[in-house]
């Protein structure tokens, strides 16, 4: 019967076959092969479709194909001659959304098809560390696939010969005897060595990807547990020693990185530890807690993030949660803020820990001699009282809050206002003699 040909894509139409061999190589990426063999059919490209599907091995009920081996050596003949078309040199599109020739997506294809990453890693098409990972991979899996059909049918062949029969399907026993120099050689399952092959790659954007430390982790997953370990514990040590805050965003990656695997491997995470050379301050605790101080010590100094300290604590063992919190919570000044951060240590602490937290704050606010500094949201100190002076006032209003906080509250005004009786004033002025700082705080300073 006519068919309309209106509605096919034209032979001679260059574009609109390069758009439909650029959505038919994603599609192939995304290992959706028959939606991909459906859209050439679809576009009349019937014939491009059935030169797709040589790769089925022959099963049992006679589908497949009985040349398979064959098949592929092909494909690899007609995408090497067709990588010499589309050189990357002789490509000058940059961006990944530009569109190549029609010829460069099909070569594309033929080498994913065959497990060829040689020409593949040459392809302009593949423009991403990504793409090129896709290839490597799939040529991987695609090698093994083949060994293991090989000796598959070696024996089948083998068992035909002993019985003095024929192989089921007459013509494909010569696969046994394929020497074919030319079908490419595999890692061996040794996927840090096949992704090495990224690394001699003329595209720049797959062999600089290699260099990337976010993609250096992805590799590491991929090729096993020893190349994870060195990668984090690598990623560890430089963060940890680092004291440029510009490293911060390398810092939460590395940390959240660790944070997950101490989740669902915690028997992988104990292993993980600083390299020798990386002083640790003699402390025993595990790498993720050493993370963890280090990235807390970074949200401490940003403001902003305060709301997010009490969280990260709550990761920490319970005696690094005290130091570590308490230590922050010297540094909050203001009345909301004081709320704020309270309210989060009841909220994700172990019961009963944040009165010790704030013990340790109002007894080392108080008896230490803390240089003072003015400090956002910090209120201004009373006429005639020093600033030191007034934020040791203000330390009490941390154990004002909740009721069970009351009587340590009244332990620690006794305790300053000894203080204050008992030391001389800094000043020469009466006005700056610590017994109006006794007055002040004894009259105006303390809740009722």
């Amino acid at each position: 019967s006519p068919v309309n040909v209106s509605s096919f894509l034209e032979s001679e139409d260059e574009v609109n076959d390069a758009r439909l061999l650029r959505a038919c190589f994603m599609l192939f990426q995304a290992g959706r092969i028959d939606e991909a063999l459906k859209l050439v059919s679809d576009c009349g490209q019937a014939w491009r479709a059935a030169s797709w599907i040589g790769g089925e091995p022959l099963s049992s009920d006679g589908s497949g194909n009985p040349t398979r081996s064959l098949w592929k050596k092909q494909c690899r003949e007609i995408s090497k001659q067709m990588s010499r078309v589309t050189q990357v040199g002789n490509s000058p599109q940059t961006n990944t959304r530009s569109l190549h020739s029609s010829i460069a997506y099909e070569a594309a294809i033929l080498c994913l098809l065959s497990d060829d990453v040689h020409n593949a890693l040459n392809n302009p098409v593949l423009q991403t560390w990504e793409s090129g990972v896709h290839a490597v991979l799939h040529a991987e899996r695609g090698i093994i696939v083949d060994e293991v059909l090989k000796a598959h049918n070696n024996t089948r062949i083998e068992a035909a010969e002993e019985s003095q029969t024929h192989f089921p399907y007459v013509g494909t026993e010569f696969d046994a005897f394929d020497n074919n120099e030319s079908a490419p050689e595999g890692c061996d399952g040794d996927l840090g060595a096949a992704l090495e092959q990224l690394d001699s790659s003329p595209l720049d954007e797959i062999r600089e990807g290699s260099g990337d430390p976010f993609r250096n982790g992805m590799s590491s997953f991929l090729v096993g547990q020893n190349a994870v370990k060195e990668y984090i514990e690598e990623c560890a040590a430089l963060s940890i020693s680092a004291q440029n805050e510009d490293e911060a965003c390398f810092l939460r990656y590395i940390a959240h990185l660790v944070i997950y695997i101490d989740s669902v491997l915690p028997d992988f995470s104990s292993q993980l530890s600083l390299p020798q050379d990386v002083g640790s301050d003699g402390n025993d605790d595990s790498l993720c807690e050493l993370l963890l101080l280090k990235y807390i010590s970074y949200l401490s100094t940003r403001r902003d993030l305060w709301s997010h300290v009490a969280l990260y604590c709550s990761l920490l063992s319970v005696d690094n949660i005290l130091e570590t919190y308490s230590s922050f919570l010297i540094n909050v000044h203001s009345d909301q803020e004081r709320k704020m951060t309270l309210q989060q240590a009841r909220d994700f602490f172990p019961e009963g820990l944040d009165c010790c937290i704030l013990r340790n704050v109002v007894r080392e606010m108080i008896i230490s001699d803390i240089p003072w500094q003015h400090a956002p949201g910090e209120e201004r100190a009373p006429a005639g009282v020093n600033s030191a002076d007034a934020r040791k006032m203000r330390s009490i209003h941390w154990l004002c809050y909740y009721p069970e906080h009351w009587p340590d509250a009244l332990v620690c005004s006794n305790l300053l206002l000894r203080i204050f009786l008992l030391t001389e004033g800094v000043g020469t002025e009466p006005s700056d003699s610590n017994l109006l700082a006794f007055k002040i705080l004894f009259d105006k300073m303390l809740p009722d």
